[in-house]
């Protein structure tokens, strides 16, 4: 449906709205989108101006001609759904007492015109995708860029510690307010149509629907319904904002983007660090993407711990000559530097390039894991197997897996994958051997001596481990006395028969490497125990990662929530 479709669907200027304390009266048409149409209209008690969101999913709706919405029987469930999400998440969003600079703030929820209206702040400014167009198609430098999107990431990780998700950040939803001075912005969030809180469990507190996914921006995961609190969506919609900065163009429909299509969009000037965040925080696969806001603002090179405090922006692509007694010889280095530069890039582009045949080379002996993505993104079978190996060398079994199963079908490495995956299955049943990836070859031993790490270990230690049920040391007395007793156990009792293995309906009277067995196979309930028993045995990053399962998965405890609390990293 085009722009203009939409917009003829919007109330006629002059409109007056009734809410339950006041009337509002339609100045203009500021937007509109699947979901919903924003005006800018003027309270009558005192003139003042506001932006008023109403809740209008095109798709399924019609104006009458009174100018209330109107829709069909068949879509009565649907509508009259969006309706009380939309009055739920704004009341919401009021009743939190949400107040950050970057953000909108919120006024008043209230019903007319069969449908439901959001009153928030009027932000004088332009959007951001309208003021990338101002600047006929070219794209913001890095700095300039960084330096809008500074105080957006703190808006949005703001959001996240207060259980929040937006989930239609773009362009379109951020408004530079322009200051006094020319070339000052300060940026806001805006448009909280779709936007969802959690409680302290992570459920959605109402039923998210795809009605709102703007193409480009939305991961793959919202198009089929978010209920679970996850920072991960707001993340990627980042990531594709900070991508269009840099690019002046709509990115791809996040199921059909990959890194290679990334890497393409950007200039050739993009800095590495700054293309592998945005690679990293518009992975499709959710469980491979950053974690949290904070992690893609340090990935960028940013420390939201050192606030902004919500200041304005001002975008260094602006220069103002302060002393014109000096603007001749200034302009003569400009324009020396431009020459210096063009030598460059003609030098640059001259130069003898890799072929990706020996990018993938050079990036396999360097364990360059964002390259190895990359070419694994794009089916290249021969990255398969180095990424498995980075994977597991770090801890992260999963991918580890992923990986190495795809390997089986390249003939080079097909043996090699195969004996990999079936150490990996007989490292999840024997024994626990994980070595959290930030402690990786740096853990002590209880003795006060250096880790040994999984790599260090002989076969012939690993079997005796296996024998012996050998697992990491626990971190004080009473979980070694628990551990020991566990190990007698063991080592006591044959388990070759049924009636001799634990009770699976008992799961915390079963061993680490036990439970971990049950959870690769898909047992949902061991997601909570395995945390705990791994939290007793100083394994952290494993600890928080099933603790974290558990939530997903609807089969948490007290004391797995407590370990998500304790080591989950604040957002």
């Amino acid at each position: 449906m085009d722009d203009s479709r939409k917009i003829s669907r919007a109330l006629p200027i002059g409109t007056e709205i009734e809410s339950d304390t006041d009337v509002y009266t339609i100045d203009s048409v500021l937007g509109s989108g699947g979901f919903g149409v924003t005006y800018k209209v003027v309270r009558r008690s005192d003139s003042r101006v506001f932006a008023l969101k109403e809740c209008f999913p095109n798709t399924l709706c019609e104006r009458a001609p009174d100018n209330t919405m109107s829709y069909l029987k068949t879509n009565a469930e649907t509508v009259e759904g969006c309706i009380r999400n939309f009055m739920i998440e704004a009341r919401r969003f009021d009743r939190h007492n949400i107040s950050h600079p970057n953000i909108v703030k919120g006024y008043e929820v209230f019903e007319a015109n069969h449908t439901a209206y959001f009153v928030m702040e009027y932000v004088e400014g332009q959007s951001l995708r309208r003021y990338v167009k101002s600047k006929n198609g070219r794209p913001l430098s890095a700095g300039e860029a960084l330096a809008i999107m500074r105080p957006i990431m703190e808006a949005v990780s703001y959001l996240h510690d207060n259980r929040l998700t937006h989930l239609d950040i773009k362009p379109d939803n951020i408004i530079l307010e322009t200051g006094e001075k020319a070339g000052i912005f300060r940026p806001v969030v805006i448009d909280f149509g779709q936007s969802k809180h959690y409680d302290h469990r992570g459920n959605a507190t109402s039923t998210l629907t795809n009605a709102g996914c703007s193409e480009g921006f939305a991961p793959p995961e919202q198009y089929a319904g978010l209920t679970r609190f996850t920072p991960k969506a707001d993340i990627y919609a980042l990531g594709a904002t900070m991508l269009y900065l840099l690019t002046a163009q709509q990115p791809p429909k996040s199921t059909e983007i990959t890194a290679s299509d990334i890497v393409a969009m950007l200039p050739m000037r993009t800095p590495k660090t700054i293309e592998n965040a945005i690679i990293e925080a518009m992975q499709t696969d959710m469980r491979s993407r950053t974690p949290s806001v904070r992690a893609f603002a340090s990935a960028l090179g940013i420390d939201l711990n050192i606030a902004s405090g919500g200041k304005a922006t001002e975008p260094i692509g602006v220069i103002r000559h302060r002393n014109r007694k000096y603007s001749t010889p200034m302009m003569l280095l400009f324009y020396i530097v431009v020459a210096v530069v063009v030598a460059g890039i003609v030098w640059y582009a001259a130069r003898p390039t890799d072929t990706p045949s020996q990018r993938l080379t050079k990036a396999i002996m360097s364990e360059d894991r964002y390259t190895l993505i990359e070419f694994a993104n794009v089916d290249s079978l021969r990255a398969c197997l180095p990424l498995a190996l980075i994977y597991k060398k770090y801890g992260d079994s999963e991918n580890a897996v992923f990986f190495a199963q795809k390997a089986l079908n390249y003939p080079a490495d097909s043996e090699k994958a195969a004996a990999f995956l079936q150490q990996m299955d007989s490292d999840a049943v024997e024994r626990v051997l994980y070595v959290p990836s930030e402690d990786f070859g740096n853990r002590e031993q209880d003795s006060g001596g250096s880790a040994e790490t999984v790599a260090d270990k002989s076969d012939s230690e690993r079997l005796e481990e296996a024998n012996t049920g050998g697992e990491e040391k626990p971190t004080n007395n009473a979980n070694k006395q628990e551990e020991t007793v566990s190990r007698s156990v063991e080592t006591t009792t044959p388990s070759t028969t049924a009636q001799d293995k634990p009770d699976k309906s008992d799961y915390y009277s079963m061993t680490i490497g036990q439970l971990d067995g049950l959870a690769r196979k898909g047992d949902t309930k061991a997601y909570a125990p395995l945390a705990v028993k791994c939290y007793n045995a100083g394994q952290n990053s494993k600890a928080l990662r099933y603790a974290q399962r558990a939530q997903n998965s609807g089969t948490a405890t007290p004391e797995s929530d407590e370990i998500c609390r304790k080591l989950a990293p604040k957002n």
